[in-house]
């Protein structure tokens, strides 16, 4: 198959949950099934803190800024969103590359 912007959106959306999670599509943890992907959306909004790298949790509720907690909570899960929206199975339901960037940049404003 030729290289698709769509492909090359699925593949920043994954690289985008592996930062914020910290796993590996191919962890242990991703069997009979279980991806990356459905793992994330499993606890999406709700649960969120649950699939967010534990370094990345200490960070968050260790910063000596005077950043909110919880603003950059709401932050991570905007990004895992993004994520999300960009890794869906199906091409035709991924976002453009433009409005990915867009999103991420309204998350980066929220801070």
């Amino acid at each position: 198959e030729k290289p698709s912007t769509a492909g090359d959106v699925y593949s920043f959306g994954i690289v985008l949950l592996e930062l914020f999670s910290g796993k590996s599509p191919q962890n242990d943890c991703f069997t009979g099934g279980m991806s990356i992907t459905k793992w994330v959306q499993s606890a999406f909004k709700d649960k969120t803190v649950q699939v967010i790298d534990p370094q990345l949790l200490s960070f968050i509720f260790h910063d000596d800024s005077d950043r909110d907690s919880n603003q950059q909570l709401h932050c991570v899960d905007a990004i895992m969103g993004v994520g999300l929206s960009c890794a869906a199975d199906n091409s035709d339901d991924r976002i453009g590359v433009r409005v990915a960037v867009r999103q991420l940049k309204t998350a980066r404003d929220s801070l």
